[in-house]
């Protein structure tokens, strides 16, 4: 029992997170404050979109700025391993 304790504390203790979550520098250039750069190589993970989802609104003439779509998103394996601007396809929009 006491060597249980003793790994939970010492893994708690090494542990560093943000209790109120990601800094907002984070959100704003998607990239992780790990004490390591994000890989240059392709990521072998890819963003895929689907014509089976829709959004809907209530006011019938909404009309939308843009187009195309895409989403981009940081992808992490493990804390120091991480693409950044991983981008899908263009996804249409239509009214």
């Amino acid at each position: 029992m006491f060597k249980v304790l003793v790994l939970t504390v010492a893994v708690v203790a090494y542990a560093e997170a943000y209790s109120s979550g990601a800094p907002d520098t984070a959100c704003q250039d998607m990239i992780p404050r790990h004490p390591v750069a994000a890989q240059k190589s392709p990521a072998p993970y890819s963003i895929s979109t689907s014509t089976k989802n829709a959004i809907t609104h209530k006011k019938h003439d909404a009309q939308f700025d843009k187009q195309t779509v895409s989403y981009t998103a940081t992808i992490a394996l493990n804390g120091a391993v991480f693409w950044v601007g991983v981008e899908s396809a263009p996804v249409k929009v239509t009214n």
